[in-house]
């Protein structure tokens, strides 16, 4: 169902797209999606799998960093630390 639902999110206007899973699933999803006719321009918009790359493998390391993600691209915000 996860490629039903991806497909379904890409149709919308919305400025965050994510797909949780393992590099082998979010692939494989892919893959299929490009065989049906999905432009890679489109394939490219989703974040996956989500997460910025700063948690281990802790559940809630891991939801912090999605989370991050999610506000980052919300907000227009910057892969930057805010040194003085």
């Amino acid at each position: 169902m996860d490629d039903k639902a991806l497909r379904y999110c890409m149709t919308k206007k919305l400025k965050y797209v994510g797909m949780i899973g393992s590099k082998k699933k979010v692939t494989e999803i892919v893959k299929k999606l490009q065989n049906e006719g999905v432009a890679q321009t489109e394939l490219d918009k989703v974040y996956a799998p989500i997460g910025l790359d700063v948690a281990n493998a802790a559940p809630a390391e891991i939801a912090i960093a999605i989370l991050a993600e999610i506000l980052l691209i919300k907000n227009n915000g910057k892969l930057q630390h805010k040194s003085l």
